[in-house]
């Protein structure tokens, strides 16, 4: 998780803003920091993803980070385009959980 907490600090560094929705058996994260400002919770039960899903520019990158570790990224506008329609439904819906 150190690598990951660097990272995130990097990418605020350089102006790159984290938008996302996320789940945790364990609940919501214990504070709100400038790295996770832009970041809402869904409890697990309501939003059962096991993969990460990434959307930037016109790529899409879904990664498995249980069992086998796996990636994959998809360059295709029309595809990225529906995942952020998607997403901002997602985003909107959990306003009701914060």
């Amino acid at each position: 998780a150190k690598e990951l907490d660097e990272y995130s600090k990097r990418r605020l560094k350089a102006g790159i803003k984290t938008h996302a929705v996320y789940t945790l058996k364990a609940g919501r994260l214990p504070h709100v920091s400038a790295i996770t400002k832009y970041w809402r919770f869904v409890p697990e039960e309501k939003l059962p993803i096991g993969a990460d899903i990434v959307v930037f520019d016109d790529k899409v990158a879904l990664m498995a980070h249980k069992g086998k570790v796996m990636g994959v990224i998809m360059e295709n506008e029309e595809i990225a385009k529906s995942m952020r329609a998607m997403y901002q439904i997602i985003w909107k819906s959990a306003e009701e959980y914060q």
